[in-house]
């Protein structure tokens, strides 16, 4: 019988820059390529610093059949090497071998975490970034939500317009249609979008030219498992005066009175705005910039291009206004955000420091991430569509005065960042390029090593380090298009039920949007927001706002925000008969009992 031939797949692996003291590892397939089968009887690896494993041997392959193995290189000083792997078969012939490269490099270290807050108390469990110590309406008045009126005893706005620390618990699912913006101009208070049962919350609106749909004005507060959605009023637009296009989300400070500070904004879907789906702007009216801001597990774009731009999302100053404002803008923090369905601007930040770690950017058709000030980029994954050539670089950045942006010039710390420039993640500087100016188009590529920093931004006292994960991790995590328990992923994903376990809430409109992004294709029909005509130009070209079910509510005999079910479990667990104050602190980590059930972090059996 004619001999078996293995052939090796890559036939040569290179493994780019490794930092000393780990690892890296790359696999290789065999194949049996004849008509007759062939035996492995060897695996040699040559070469300081490279092994392989996944092979034994003696190994018998059948024609057509494929077995596959992975080698490793581990540095353990700087410097290139090189090796081979050597596969022997029973095969007379030469064997077949692989060529191995690599190169170690020594990188300065992270600076040590800072200590933990008091009782590791954060606004949650797992926030992390600038706005992690946002105290929320920890130990507050818990609101009861219960029904979808824009204003009104039992509305949101109720709860949003009192003082004091307080929670917002949703009684109801469904859309609100918001006749004025939302303003949350009262400090200490969390928007739980978690505990709204049937389909969840939505907010639309308003019908008023150029104004947002949730502003924040104030510190200390938490928003999450929330859709908003502002959508196209017919005769808006941007770009052009009278100015009267408008956002989903804007952080807003304009006044002596404004102190937008100790923000999270967490598993936010902010869609369908004819402006920037989320905006964050400074005055030079105000005594306090925004700052100490994380937008986290969010989805940020499917923009709307009706008013005519087809942005994501804009950090910065008043045009023409200077840098005075954006120079107080910092520790402003987006990690394991979704941005999709936009031309550009995923995002746009023109203030003094910010963070961008573990963020999917997709399908971008004119620039992604274009920043000038200190900037950390770190474990971001770019993604274009299937067949979709990138345009343009990832990571860009402008040195000319704006007018409106930071007087710090571009200062750039990359890591691990993988996309179409830099597929491996080993070469990270390549991924960057200096635009024209900042709404240019791109001049040149990378940029001068001028702009380069070794180590991240320095960070202050008390901050919560933002944990990375690898980049190429982040389609299966962030996306969860299996819907795998406990149903966790970008935007309003889910909800709790009444045990306060997680269930899956996403709606038809987050669903689609995460779906097209892990297939690679266009978010909705054939609008690829190559040019404004081939983009969305209003809700309805999306096929309008999904109905969201009211659902049915949780039993709540003593209506303090805490089902029955749960409050009677704990409550006999901790020898209090059958209610729980949800101010108090039983469980002893410092969270409130109350956050122990709108966080999932206790379920009853």
């Amino acid at each position: 019988m004619p001999a078996g031939t293995l052939s090796a797949n890559p036939p040569s692996i290179t493994f780019g820059d490794v930092s000393v003291g780990s690892t890296a590892t790359q696999g290789i397939s065999l194949t049996n390529t004849g008509v007759g089968s062939i035996t492995i009887t060897q695996l040699a690896v040559t070469g300081t610093c490279f092994s392989g494993s996944g092979l034994s041997v003696p190994l018998t392959l059948a024609p057509n059949e494929s077995h596959s193995f992975a080698v490793a290189f581990a540095p353990t000083d700087a410097g290139n090497f090189s090796g081979a792997v050597s596969v022997a078969t029973n095969d007379p012939g030469a064997p077949v071998v692989i060529a191995s490269t690599g190169r170690g490099v020594r990188t300065s270290p992270p600076p040590p975490p800072p200590p933990p807050p008091p009782n590791g108390v954060v606004a949650f469990p797992g926030a992390q970034g600038g706005g992690a110590l946002s105290r929320g309406g920890r130990g507050g008045t818990v609101y009861r939500v219960t029904n979808v009126n824009d204003s009104g005893a039992g509305s949101l706005r109720a709860c949003v317009e009192a003082s004091g620390p307080r929670t917002c618990v949703f009684r109801t699912g469904g859309t609100i249609t918001l006749v004025n913006t939302l303003t949350v101009a009262n400090p200490f208070i969390t928007i739980a979008g978690q505990t709204a049962p049937g389909g969840g919350i939505q907010l639309n609106g308003p019908n008023s030219a150029g104004n947002p749909a949730l502003m924040i004005t104030t510190h200390d507060v938490v928003v999450q498992y929330l859709r908003v959605r502002r959508g196209h009023n017919p005769g808006e637009i941007c770009n052009a005066m009278p100015w009267s296009c408008g956002a989903s989300v804007e952080i807003f400070s304009n006044s002596p009175a404004t102190d937008p500070s100790n923000i999270m904004l967490d598993h936010v879907s902010a869609e369908w705005s004819n402006y920037d789906a989320m905006i964050a702007l400074g005055s030079n009216n105000a005594s306090s910039q925004p700052r100490s801001v994380t937008i986290s597990r969010s989805i940020l774009g499917e923009a709307l291009a009706g008013a005519g731009q087809t942005v994501g999302v804009n950090f910065g100053g008043y045009s023409g206004a200077g840098p005075t404002a954006p120079d107080g803008m910092i520790d402003l923090d987006f990690h394991h955000d979704l941005f999709a369905g936009t031309s550009h601007r995923m995002p746009l930040l023109t203030v003094k420091a910010a963070r961008l770690v573990n963020n999917l950017v997709y399908a971008w058709t004119y620039y992604p991430m274009r920043s000038k000030g200190l900037r950390d980029f770190i474990n971001n994954f770019f993604k274009t569509r299937t067949g979709q050539v990138a345009v343009s670089h990832e990571i860009q950045a402008w040195t000319e005065n704006a007018g409106n942006d930071t007087s710090f010039a571009p200062s750039f710390y990359l890591l691990g960042n993988v996309g179409p420039t830099d597929p491996n993640g080993t070469a990270n500087w390549t991924m960057t390029a200096l635009a024209q100016n900042e709404s240019g188009s791109e001049a040149s590529s990378p940029l001068s090593i001028t702009y380069q920093r070794n180590a991240p931004i320095p960070t202050p006292s008390g901050y919560i380090p933002i944990t990375a994960d690898p980049a190429l991790t982040l389609s299966s995590a962030l996306l969860n298009t299996a819907r795998a328990a406990p149903y966790d992923g970008v935007g309003a994903s889910r909800k709790l039920d009444c045990s306060g376990s997680w269930a899956d809430a996403q709606d038809p409109v987050d669903s689609r949007i995460v779906n097209a992004v892990a297939n690679g294709t266009n978010l909705y029909g054939s609008y690829d927001y190559s040019s404004l005509t081939a983009s969305p130009q209003s809700q309805a070209d999306l096929g309008g706002w999904p109905i969201l079910a009211a659902g049915t509510v949780c039993a709540d005999a003593n209506n303090n925000g805490l089902p029955d079910v749960w409050e009677s479990y704990w409550a006999g667990r901790f020898g209090l008969g059958t209610t729980l104050d949800p101010t108090a602190l039983n469980f002893g980590d410092g969270y409130t009992n109350l956050e122990h059930y709108i966080h999932g972090m206790s379920p009853s059996p």
